[in-house]
């Protein structure tokens, strides 16, 4: 039955630059040690689409891969996990978070390479000013309402990605002022 089930699998093949040990993992709802073993040892991206918990033995397990990792698909993640995975060394993706609690935020700052929160639609001020002492790039392109305590931390680390809707609204209250107006003269 196992083989009927994987045969109906379609592959993905090799076009992304995938070489890890099996091409149905983007497919896989639950991941043991083993398989989480399997993937670590890979090269190239590992992306794990289906994949809707995970525990974290098998985070710690996952954080040993080179490369990025994708989980798309956790809704949610306990501060524990959040601690294995940001010893990834990789872009780690997260795109599937709704929601970050104060303890998630500190413990994936550790994390040092681009990380994928773009599925959050808001931060408070105290996940805001934490995310700002993480080292690497955070892609936070889904938020669209935060104070504005939290909008001026976030604006002020370069390396925080907002959506332009929150850039673009900076740009636009210089460019209300006047031509005349003296806060646009250069002194």
């Amino acid at each position: 039955m196992a083989a009927a089930a994987a045969a109906q699998i379609p592959p993905y093949g090799t076009p992304d630059g995938y070489h890890g040990p099996f091409e149905s993992e983007r497919f896989l709802t639950e991941l043991s040690e083993d398989q989480a073993a399997m993937l670590a040892r890979g090269r190239g991206d590992v992306h794990l689409d289906a994949l809707v918990e995970i525990t974290a033995p098998v985070a710690r397990i996952l954080s040993r891969h080179r490369g990025t990792l994708s989980l798309p698909s956790l809704a949610t993640i306990d501060p524990e996990t959040c601690v294995a995975l940001a010893r990834h060394r990789g872009n780690l993706l997260l795109n599937g978070l709704r929601a970050l609690s104060p303890e998630q935020a500190t413990a994936l700052v550790g994390h040092r390479d681009w990380l994928g929160l773009d599925g959050l639609e808001t931060v408070s001020d105290e996940v805001a000013e934490t995310l700002c002492r993480h080292f690497g790039v955070v892609s936070l392109q889904g938020v669209r309402t935060v104070s504005a305590a939290a909008l001026a931390a976030l604006r002020s680390c370069p390396h925080i990605r907002l959506h332009e809707a929150l850039t673009k609204s900076s740009l636009d209250a210089r460019s209300d002022r006047g031509v005349g107006d003296r806060r646009n003269r250069r002194r």
